[in-house]
């Protein structure tokens, strides 16, 4: 039986402390092919997560951990296939792996286009990277109607991602293929996709693999890696992953009633995280206050006094609205795309300059290579990161 590792949406660039990301990758990647021998290993997109400059340190690292990956690959026979993710992420960097993408002693693949490879002899795979397409039935119709041992790949699951519905999408993201469980189900024995960060189990042996790092709040679920071995996915959670954890409270909690209150809640955030407030683990905490419309004016400054040391609490007041609850839920409905963690910054103003302006021409691709464009701009002159 074969054994094959998946990781999927690394986003190299996105995590500042690149020691944690390179020390964490290069352990996995030792326990898994060195000590348990997988076959092949499979990074199910979004392998970077912006366009990198050449002194930047992400660069650096995305190039030592695939040097890392490709020396262990070589000495142990492992195959790696790359499937292209996300545009605004991926950004046409793997060309920082040109040299090893021609290897002669490496078997390693760029996978840009659906395709179809026996891996192994009668383990026989469908690739299907994230493209943009005219029409989804066209352009997958030959291959969705064989049946394949597993399908890998990068993109929307609709019962997956219930947050992207058509009707909230831009133009450009609408030639974003949506695929179906049963399709899929159909076609292979199991089917594992990248792209949506939580570990997602579906019907019909479907996954979402997730992503193996957190780095933000509202990505509070475990985070890991694959094994695949027969038609059976085995989640391994990463226990290194830094903790983002939030609590909420609602304007009728007791903690706005006095100070003692206020305090006791603090004090058992930080007993019930102790690992973070020790500095045994990398963490933040937010916490949302729903503010009530007689909160007393010295809560406030009570709070600021209480949390002032804390440099692991984040704090957010939410204020009550004076908008009407129908108005309100209708504005979130309109732009709830601006606080999907699931698209890049491109995406959300594809959707905003699609939803505002119509008429607009501009698409994806278009909107990140302007954004590029200014951002060298501002560089060269020393105003920009």
């Amino acid at each position: 039986m074969y054994r094959i590792l998946l990781f999927s949406d690394l986003h190299i660039g996105s995590i500042k402390e690149i020691t944690h990301v390179y020390d964490t990758l290069t352990r996995i990647l030792d326990t898994e092919l060195v000590y348990r021998k997988s076959d092949a290993i499979i990074i199910l997109g979004d392998f970077f997560h912006k366009l990198l400059r050449v002194n930047e340190e992400h660069t650096t690292l995305a190039i030592n951990i695939m040097s890392y990956l490709v020396r262990l690959c070589k000495k142990n026979k492992t195959k790696i296939r790359l499937l292209y993710g996300t545009e605004s992420h991926e950004a046409s960097s793997y060309t920082l792996f040109n040299y090893h993408l021609t290897d002669p002693d490496l078997d390693m693949k760029l996978v840009t286009t659906v395709s179809v490879e026996e891996l192994f002899p009668k383990v026989n795979i469908l690739y299907v990277p994230e493209e943009y397409v005219e029409s989804k039935e066209e352009h997958y119709r030959k291959y969705l109607d064989k049946k394949y041992t597993y399908i890998f790949g990068h993109g929307i699951i609709s019962e997956g991602m219930p947050m992207i519905g058509l009707e909230n999408t831009s133009v450009q993201e609408r030639k974003l293929p949506r695929f179906k469980v049963g399709e899929l189900s159909q076609a292979s024995t199991l089917t594992v996709f990248g792209h949506y960060h939580k570990f997602t189990e579906l019907p019909g042996n479907v996954y979402y693999l997730g992503s193996l790092f957190r780095d933000s709040f509202g990505e509070e679920e475990p985070k890991g890696y694959g094994i695949v071995e027969g038609n059976k996915l085995t989640f391994i959670e990463n226990p290194d992953a830094y903790i983002y954890k939030t609590y909420e409270y609602p304007a009728d909690s007791d903690i706005y009633t006095s100070t003692a209150n206020l305090l006791a809640e603090i004090n058992k955030i930080k007993m019930e995280n102790e690992e973070i407030f020790t500095e045994n683990r990398y963490g933040k905490i937010r916490v949302i206050f729903n503010l009530p419309a007689d909160i007393n004016s010295s809560f406030s400054e009570n709070l600021r006094l209480l949390l002032m040391k804390e440099k692991n609490i984040r704090y957010i007041y939410k204020e009550a609205s004076s908008i009407p609850e129908d108005l309100s839920a209708e504005i979130q409905v309109e732009y709830d795309f601006i606080l999907d963690d699931s698209l890049s910054v491109w995406e959300k103003i594809c959707r905003y300059i699609d939803k505002n302006f119509p008429g607009s021409d501009l698409d994806l691709a278009e909107i990140i290579k302007l954004t590029n464009e200014r951002l060298e701009i501002y560089r060269n002159e020393g105003k920009g990161p």
